[in-house]
């Protein structure tokens, strides 16, 4: 049987190879796109379904938790929602902060942030204690 903490770092590694794969085949797909709307138009509508579908599966994945039915933190949907939120919230401060997004654009991101924090805290708050042998 596998250790806690063996599992969580194995979910981390793996929802970290599959954002970075998301990511690149986004800007290595969609960034060469010169279409009338800009530059970043086909860039950002990727940006914003992933920052929806993301949103979406880390307020259900906050609420299963909540009513206990996934039991475990280190699950890796708990794991890949988490870090996926936490990544969109940072990018799009970072974004704001370099001037390349608008305030409205920052406030709607700043949800996934606030859910990636919460699934983060649930993450190493609510951890089910171990059996004693």
């Amino acid at each position: 049987m596998k250790s806690s903490g063996i599992n969580t770092i194995n979910s981390l590694l793996i929802s970290t190879v599959i954002i970075a794969f998301w990511v690149t085949m986004n800007f290595l797909l969609f960034y060469p796109a010169t279409n009338g709307m800009g530059d970043f138009f086909s860039v950002a509508i990727m940006f914003i379904i992933t920052e929806y579908t993301m949103l979406i599966a880390g307020v259900a994945i906050l609420l299963l938790r909540l009513f206990k039915v996934v039991k475990s933190g280190s699950n890796f949907l708990v794991v890949f929602a988490m870090e996926t939120n936490i990544l969109i919230g940072i990018f799009s401060v970072f974004l704001y902060l370099m001037h390349k997004s608008d305030l409205i654009w920052l406030n709607r991101s700043l949800l996934n942030l606030l859910i990636g924090v919460l699934l983060f805290a649930d993450f190493l708050l609510f951890k089910r204690p171990k059996a004693i042998s």
